[in-house]
């Protein structure tokens, strides 16, 4: 307890955390591994590394770190250097850092993103809001799920770069769903949205899941002649807008859910598909051909 440190660093032995209660700051080394069998409490800001290439940290405990979270992991190039961490019913705070392998994070509170670079796949599960405060670069699968009602997830850095699939999930009526991918082609995996979704990108917006949404969904090319295409059997139950700008086409399918289409603005050619029907409520501008199927 107490203003005061507590550093360990346990050579090239796997170090198991038992039950720690730390007053300031605490600091974990090992080159053998990191894993907790009890929970971990600190009241400041906590670091843990692994010194050896591909050594996974995994945190897994309902831990209660209150200060900034930092993790340093390192690869001979089997990218096998993975972090899991619980922080239970804390909120996540974490410093800015690069992961050399997945990166799993998940609370019952509130996360808060800033400054990382995955190496691998990202995946964020908290019962209360995600949120960044600076860019997030993923090479692989990014998945983000808020469990708690009405809870959103604002991810809204316009220099994301999240190179796989993009998945996230909300609950309630009103969770919304915010996704800006900066230049990077943004690929939109399985949604459930029980809210509103806003989607912008600068390189092109495709599916490879199915989009869920109850509330109204936008689509944004914040670059000319990038395109939308949104070929699934998805679910958009609320008014779809597109806002598109360049020589590059747009296509949507919406399943057997009825598409209404808001406000629409395509710089080439539009096609829209509904096996539940197509309905305007906002202006539908098309420079190029139009196709309702």
């Amino acid at each position: 307890t107490g203003s005061a440190n507590v550093a360990i660093d346990n050579g090239t032995t796997v170090l198991n955390l038992g039950t720690v209660g730390v007053g300031q700051n605490f600091s974990a080394t090992s080159g053998g591994g990191i894993t907790d069998s009890g929970v971990i409490t600190v009241a400041g800001t906590a670091t843990f590394v692994t010194d050896v290439d591909d050594i996974d940290i995994v945190l897994d405990s309902n831990n209660a770190i209150t200060g900034a979270l930092t993790f340093t992991t390192q690869t001979g190039g089997s990218n096998g250097a993975d972090i899991t961490f619980d922080n239970g019913s804390t909120a996540i705070s974490l410093a800015a850092f690069a992961t050399e392998g997945d990166l799993t994070l998940s609370t019952d509170a509130a996360i808060a993103l800033t400054g990382h670079t995955v190496n691998g796949d990202l995946t964020v599960t908290s019962a209360a809001a995600i949120s960044q405060s600076a860019a997030v670069t993923v090479s692989g699968t990014s998945s983000f799920t808020s469990t708690g009602s009405n809870s959103n997830i604002t991810l809204s850095t316009d220099s994301n770069a999240l190179t796989g699939a993009v998945s996230a999930a909300t609950a309630g009526s009103s969770g919304d769903v915010t996704i800006d991918n900066g230049t990077t082609a943004l690929n939109l995996g399985t949604l459930t949205v029980n809210g509103d979704l806003s989607i912008r990108g600068g390189n092109g917006i495709t599916d490879s899941g199915v989009i869920t949404v109850s509330g109204t969904s936008l689509f944004n090319s914040d670059a000319s002649a990038k395109v939308i295409t949104l070929d699934s059997t998805n679910a958009m139950t609320g008014a779809v807008s597109i806002t598109h700008t360049g020589s590059a086409n747009v296509a949507i399918d919406n399943g057997t859910t009825a598409l209404n289409l808001g406000t629409v603005g395509v710089g080439q050619n539009f096609s829209a598909t509904s096996g539940g029907g197509i309905t305007d409520s906002g202006v539908i501008t098309v420079a190029g051909t139009s196709l309702f199927i």
